[in-house]
Parts: C-alpha cells; sequence; structure tokens
C-alpha cells in the first residue's frame, strides 16, 4: 500500500504531540511495507527534515503554495490512499476536485471542524477574535486567511463535503461517535489511538509516588490554549487542603494565566514553558509526580496521559472523552467531574491519603500503555486504511 500522509505543520522542535504522532505512525507504516510519504502544508523546520530522514520518510514541503495550489498538488499524487492529519476544508476540496483520489481524515480533535462549522454558520469564515491574531500570531491566523481562498463554504455544503471523504479515522470511540452526529457511513469509521515510543520512554521511570516526602508535585504536559483548562486546575489547586506544587510544561494564550498564578503562590509554581516532547522525559526520571488533565473541552484522547502512564506516574483525568476511555477510574487511574474543580481538587487529596493504592493505579497505567506502543499502532493503521478502501468502493 502506497500512503501519502498530509500534515499542517511538520516542526518536531515546537510542535506538540501531534507532530511526533506523524513520525510514528509514518515509521511503523514504513516497517510494516507501506510506502509512506508525507506532505507537510507549512514550512518544515531543519530538525524535523533530519528527524524524517532518520525514520525513512520521503518529506515534501508545500509550504510556499496557496491552497489551491497545494490542493492541485495533492490531488495528482500517485498513491492509495491521502490521509489528511486534520485539514479539513483542503481535503474536502481534494476531494470535490479530484474524486478518483482516496481521501482519508484523521480527525484527532473535535474542535476544528466543530470550530468551522459554527463559523459558517454564523455568516462568516473568520471571527473578530482570530483577525486580531493576525497580528499578534501571523502563522496560524495567516493559514486561515488562506483558506479563504478556498471559497466560503456554507454549513450544509462543508458537513456534505466531509461525508464525501472516503473514510474517517479517530483516535478514541468517543471522538468517533461524536463526529458521527454528522451522518458518517460508519462502516467507514475506525478507531486508532495514539502511539508511543516506548523503546525510548521505557530509559525513563518515574518515582514510587508519594516516596518523596515533600508535598505532591501536579504535573501538566501539553499546550497552553485556554480550552486545556489551567484555569479549572488553577481552582482546583486553591481547593485542596494538602501541600502541594505544580510543574507546568508548554506555552500558549495562557500563559499569562500561568505566570499570574505563580505570583500568587511564590516558590510552588515551577513553570518550564515550552520544552521539545524528547526533552521532557529525562527531567521526569526519578521524580514523584501526580499528572493531571484538566480540559475544558472535549478531549478527543491526551498524548502526554498516555506518556505518563508509560513512565508510571498515576493520572487524573475527566470522565469524558478520549481520556475517560484510555484510563479506567479505579484501574489504571482516576477519574473526575468534568469541568468540576472541587472534583478534581478531592481527588487530588484521595490520591495522596492513599499513596499505596495509587502507586497501584500507576503501575497498570505503565502496564496498559504497552498497547499504544507505535510498532502495535501501525498494524491497526494498515489495517484501518485497507478496510476503508475495501468499504469505499471503486475510485472516482
Amino acid at each position: 500500500m502506497k500512503i501519502a500522509i498530509v500534515a499542517p505543520k511538520v516542526n518536531l522542535e515546537t510542535g506538540g504531540g501531534s507532530h511526533l504522532s506523524l513520525v510514528l505512525y509514518g515509521a511503523g507504516l514504513q516497517g510494516l511495507g507501506c510506502e509512506t510519504d508525507v506532505y507537510s502544508l507549512n514550512a518544515v523546520s531543519p530538525g524535523s527534515r533530519d528527524e524524517m530522514m532518520q525514520a525513512g520518510l520521503p518529506l515534501h514541503d508545500l509550504g510556499g503554495l496557496e491552497p489551491a495550489e497545494q490542493a492541485e498538488r495533492l490531488g495528482r499524487v500517485k498513491s492509495d490512499v491521502l490521509l489528511f492529519d486534520a485539514n479539513l476544508p483542503l481535503a474536502y476540496h481534494v476531494k470535490r476536485r479530484f474524486p478518483a483520489q482516496r481521501v482519508v481524515a484523521h480527525l484527532n480533535t473535535l474542535s476544528g471542524f466543530c470550530t468551522n462549522l459554527a463559523r459558517q454558520a454564523a455568516g462568516c469564515w473568520l471571527t473578530c477574535r482570530h483577525l486580531d491574531r493576525v497580528r499578534h500570531h501571523p502563522g496560524p491566523a495567516a493559514q486561515r486567511l488562506r483558506f479563504a481562498a478556498l471559497g466560503a463554504l456554507r454549513v450544509a455544503d462543508l458537513a456534505r463535503g466531509f461525508r464525501s471523504l472516503d473514510g474517517w479515522v479517530f483516535p478514541s470511540p468517543q471522538t468517533a461517535d461524536a463526529y458521527r452526529l454528522y451522518g458518517l457511513d460508519p462502516d467507514r469509521c475506525v478507531v486508532v489511538p495514539e502511539s508511543l515510543d516506548l523503546e525510548h520512554i521505557g530509559r525513563f521511570r518515574a518515582a514510587a509516588f508519594g516516596t518523596s516526602g515533600g508535598p505532591v508535585t501536579v504535573l501538566y504536559v501539553g499546550m497552553l490554549p485556554e480550552y486545556k483548562g489551567m484555569s479549572l486546575l488553577f481552582d482546583a489547586l486553591r481547593r485542596v487542603h494538602v501541600p502541594w506544587r505544580v510543574r507546568i510544561y508548554g506555552d500558549g494564550d495562557d500563559r499569562g494565566r500561568v505566570l499570574a498564578f505563580a505570583a500568587d503562590f511564590p516558590g510552588r509554581v515551577d513553570y518550564r514553558g515550552h520544552v521539545p516532547n524528547r526533552d521532557i522525559f529525562p527531567e521526569l526520571d526519578g521524580g514523584d509526580f501526580l499528572f493531571v488533565h484538566p480540559c475544558l473541552w472535549f478531549e478527543a484522547l491526551g498524548r502526554g496521559i498516555l506518556e505518563a502512564m508509560a513512565l508510571e506516574i498515576p493520572v487524573v483525568v475527566p470522565d469524558v472523552g478520549g481520556p475517560a476511555w484510555s484510563v479506567r477510574d479505579g484501574v489504571t487511574g482516576l477519574h473526575y467531574r468534568h469541568r468540576d474543580p472541587a472534583d478534581l481538587a478531592r481527588r487530588i487529596e484521595w490520591a495522596v491519603a492513599h499513596p499505596d493504592e495509587t502507586r497501584r493505579l500507576a503501575t497498570r497505567g505503565r502496564e496498559a500503555s504497552v498497547a499504544y506502543d507505535y510498532r502495535t499502532v501501525a498494524r491497526g493503521w494498515r489495517d484501518a486504511l485497507e478496510r476503508i478502501l475495501e468499504k469505499s468502493g471503486p475510485r472516482g
């Protein structure tokens, strides 16, 4: 099978976990004999080129082209399937312009598609907030502006275009269920979870929970847009009645909130900013942490959760979406009521008060993380794409 992966950007130095996942599942598919190329819609960083070469993944940079030109180039790619890692408007445009292409969408988030639908319903492609971001974040905002060149689409037209794709891959059953509300063919919807490089992560392991003798250190690793829930985490920590510290990795719009919270609690907030994904693991090695995932929105899965489990760090996640699916409450971690800071505070306090039980959760979480090794997940990718191609019928 020949696969062309279309990525919004390939930047392993500053990108989130999704960019590392791109390398992992691409390399895994190559290892199974699938000829796999990667097409980046934005400029590629030098370090990313080197890593792609080491993984044996041919990389094609489309970052200097307008969306319409990108669509033309992708429409003429010779492959069995074009696998879009998000970027639904462009996937739809390619399918409409080149109906013979097999176009599959990898939907690892709900926010992008639902937000686009909301903008169309409001009668405009860009909200004032996004226009304001052009001045402060020209890269992502400029990309949104360039999408306008593809033409403003109505809600019904966008949803119909979404359904016209040949298949859809989701990281969790909960995400698949949410997207099926748009009338997707269940036979062409498949679930393939995130993947981990357990060979690399396996070199590191956190200390047994509660053995450091100091306050509990709450850990967060991820991006910092507002929806990731720093407000929820900080509200919960203000309610926790046991000594605590918090360590935060990441950067984004909510950075100011993190710094303000640090000023309110001097000496208790360790904000590390952006650290490349692979460099975080040595910093966590031998540490005593409790990982908390405080997302305000429906989360598709949450790569940081799986990485924490692989490091044998106990995890506390919301009781909805992909996190609730990947973490079994009371078995491999703890659930709290979504968007409820008081319940999150109670779960943190429970973990501190029951260190033996919490350590057992962490051990079982590490055992469960084996299922997410990228070589195992790659077989799921291959089988999923073969199923989609079989169900989608003849080309065109």
